[in-house]
């Protein structure tokens, strides 16, 4: 990902978020 946590709108952030809580091994 290029993208910066910082650039991220609060959205992308509660995906981002989610994603890592599913992701979680």
């Amino acid at each position: 990902m290029t993208r910066r946590p910082d650039k991220l709108s609060e959205d992308d952030r509660v995906l981002w978020n989610l994603v890592a809580r599913t992701a979680k091994p």
